[in-house]
């Protein structure tokens, strides 16, 4: 029993290794919590590849997830996440100096990459902007103008909803590169 674990947990990590290696203009998610998730589950649902990196990850052999298990702030392990051929990163990790710490080794790693990094603290944002981050979002910014637009303009809040929410069919808005 405890011999076929061991064997059925080599052959995951040598299938893992396999599909990695194989992925090209994909994206890395550093950080598969609650953020981490949503991100995963809308860049799926556009066909878009993604590898994640958790330190503690749990089973998602059911969803077909790549999940790479590991501190996304040490470089090898952005090298195991095929950094080098990624097209962009996103890092929502709980602290505001390791999402810092992932920019800075990425950009190291890859200086072409597009950053997009989670920014806790007032202040963060620019310290994350000047290590490399192309975008940085502040999660209680966002949520809170979300909530006084919902008190203030509660019908536009509501059209925004409508146009944008995964899965509606009958309006999407999309956008298109005009060269």
């Amino acid at each position: 029993f405890m011999l076929e674990g061991e064997l059925q947990e080599a052959f995951g990590r040598r299938r893992l290794e396999k599909r990695v290696k194989e992925l090209k203009d994909h994206y890395i998610i550093c950080g598969f919590g609650r953020m981490g998730k949503i991100i995963g589950k809308e860049l799926r649902n556009r066909g878009v590849e993604f590898i994640a990196i958790e330190k503690n990850p749990i089973s998602y052999e059911k969803e077909e997830i790549l999940i790479l298990e590991g501190d996304a702030t040490q470089d090898d392990v952005l090298k195991e996440s095929g950094i080098e051929k990624a097209k962009g990163l996103i890092t929502v990790l709980s602290t505001d100096a390791e999402n810092l710490y992932v920019v800075l080794s990425a950009k190291g790693l890859n200086p072409g990459l597009y950053i997009v990094a989670r920014a806790g603290e007032e202040g963060s944002e620019q310290k994350l902007l000047r290590a490399g981050a192309d975008r940085v979002i502040s999660p209680y910014h966002i949520g809170g103008l979300r909530i006084a637009h919902t008190v203030l303009k509660p019908a536009v809040v509501d059209f925004i909803e409508f146009a944008t929410k995964a899965g509606n069919i009958d309006l999407q808005m999309e956008e298109i590169p005009i060269p």
